[in-house]
């Protein structure tokens, strides 16, 4: 029987005895965040399953600041459509002359 020595077998051999030895999951690269390095859908349900009390905190902080940029951003549209309306009180009137008066 002739031998796999090369680095793919060898990869295949930990991750074998890893997945069958132990609580290793073998991931969906497709589930890999570079920018953080982690794997999101395992990290989520570790927190889920280990600290579901300190989650739901963190879920509800999460709400109430969307809940806040919200309001910030209805009182913003009211405040320009006000200044929109002012804007528009101190114009002259489509009737009168707004021809400039260079003499």
């Amino acid at each position: 029987m002739v031998s796999q020595t090369n680095e793919r077998a060898l990869e295949n051999c930990i991750e074998t005895s890893l997945i069958q030895g132990s609580r290793y999951e073998k991931g969906n690269p497709a589930d890999f965040d570079r920018e953080f390095a982690i794997d999101r859908e395992k990290f989520w349900r570790f927190l889920e399953t280990t600290q579901p009390k300190e989650l739901d905190k963190l879920r509800d902080r999460e709400d109430s600041s969307k809940r806040s940029l919200r309001q910030k951003s209805k009182r913003a549209a009211m405040d320009d459509a006000y200044m929109l309306k002012v804007i528009a009180a101190a114009l002259p009137e489509p009737s009168q002359n707004l021809e400039p008066s260079c003499q």
